[in-house]
């Protein structure tokens, strides 16, 4: 995946049951109880014409009237700050922290500092790297052209990637199994040598890489989670686009989804706002960063009132309004994926889901200096988003969060 917490956190919850955090909350008594240009078809090929992806404006931007600002809870903020803070160092890296459900936005925080050397705080609209917590945006870039007729999700990968046919499977890998992660294709950060060594791989290293590697199974007949397999869908979002992936998220998906913020880490400048990324040694915090070529699997640059519009754009779809995609799109993609055998498995399309207990879907993006996780309980209508400049969080934490709200 493109997690641990301080021991202070350990000490904060060390012996305390759900039912005691939330006695404390309420004021009881304990006994009171997360480009370049793409490349030309190949000649004679059937895939699709590029085509363009119109973006949709969200109505409104969600959370209070006007500029989103902090919010503020009077009954949970003191056991969630308890939560949290036991989690930063004085001196450390920061985390911004959302709580929405079907009445609005209960809660939004920040804490620490976005750059510890500067000591510049974080803020609502400071850039997190998302890392995996990318790969929803890009199953829902794929799903709107899917919509729009420009790919379809059943067709082979060969289709719009006609140079990959040279890899030869029982039957063809397809959009789905990119998707739903059972393409049975290799994982691209384990291939370092094949990929040029120590060289950052580009998207077209990862085409290459997949061409030439030997099938070691059939598609459709198991999970596997793969970054691949987000890095050549956006690589199919660009052909059936006929632009560079980077600007299919700036000119279509963040505008979509109302993501004012939102940056991809491409060839551009670095944007201002930025989060610097932390790793934590035995006694000190220093910077890290892990910035690569590809997208799709990555990535992406958003603060957290970006990830409260997405989530407010997704909690519109589900109701029923227009938007990026449609309704039935967005259900496709929260519900349990399905191999060839008919099995189910807790994986739909850019989310895993989980269907024992209450429905839910949740992302987690984990990589050097970042670490960003969003839990969205469907049928109570419960958000959770946190993000961090800290690498190799513990995301127990935001579920810890969402119990308390659950509780209420």
């Amino acid at each position: 995946m493109r997690g641990s917490w301080p021991h202070g956190l350990r000490r904060a919850v060390a012996g305390l049951s759900l039912g005691a955090l939330v006695a404390c909350a309420r004021g009881s008594s304990p006994s009171g109880e997360p480009a370049p240009a793409p490349p030309p078809r190949s000649p004679g090929s059937d895939a699709p014409a590029p085509s363009p992806l119109p973006s949709t404006e969200p109505a409104a931007d969600p959370g209070p009237a006007g500029p989103l600002r902090p919010v503020g809870d009077p009954v949970l903020e003191p056991v969630v700050d308890r939560l949290l803070r036991g989690a930063l160092a004085a001196e450390g890296p920061g985390m911004a922290l959302a709580v929405v459900t079907s009445r609005g936005v209960r809660l939004l925080k920040t804490y620490g500092h976005a750059d510890i050397e500067a000591g510049t705080p974080v803020e609502l609209d400071t850039l997190f790297d998302l890392a995996s917590l990318s790969k929803p945006l890009t199953a829902l870039a794929v799903l709107a052209l899917a919509e729009r007729g420009a790919v379809r999700v059943e067709d082979p990968l060969v289709r719009y990637l006609p140079e990959l046919w040279r890899r030869k499977t029982g039957r063809p890998v397809r959009l789905a199994d990119l998707l739903q992660m059972s393409s049975a294709l290799p994982e691209y950060t384990n291939a370092a040598d094949a990929l040029g060594g120590a060289e950052a791989p580009t998207a077209e290293a990862v085409v290459r890489l997949v061409r030439y590697s030997p099938s070691t199974r059939e598609p459709g007949t198991a999970f596997d989670y793969t970054n691949t397999n987000y890095v050549l869908l956006a690589h199919v979002a660009e052909r059936a686009t006929g632009k560079p992936f980077a600007r299919v998220l700036r000119e279509d998906v963040f505008p979509g989804l109302g993501m004012h913020d939102a940056r991809v880490l491409d060839r551009e400048p670095e944007p201002a706002g930025r989060a610097v990324g932390y790793r934590r040694d035995a006694t000190r915090f220093t910077r890290s960063r892990h910035d690569v070529p590809t997208l799709g699997d990555g990535g992406v640059l958003a603060s957290l009132r970006d990830l409260v519009a997405w989530d407010a754009a997704l909690r519109r779809i589900e109701a029923g309004e227009p938007g990026l995609v449609g309704r039935a799109a967005l259900e496709a993609a929260e519900s349990p994926g399905r191999l060839d055998s008919g099995a189910r498995y807790g994986y739909g399309r850019g989310w895993f889901v989980s269907e024992h207990g209450p429905r839910r879907v949740h992302c987690a993006g984990t990589a050097a200096g970042t670490s960003s996780y969003v839990v969205r309980y469907l049928d109570e209508g419960l958000s959770v988003i946190l993000l961090s400049n800290q690498g190799g969080l513990d995301y127990h934490v935001v579920d810890t969060v969402a119990e308390l709200y659950r509780a209420r």
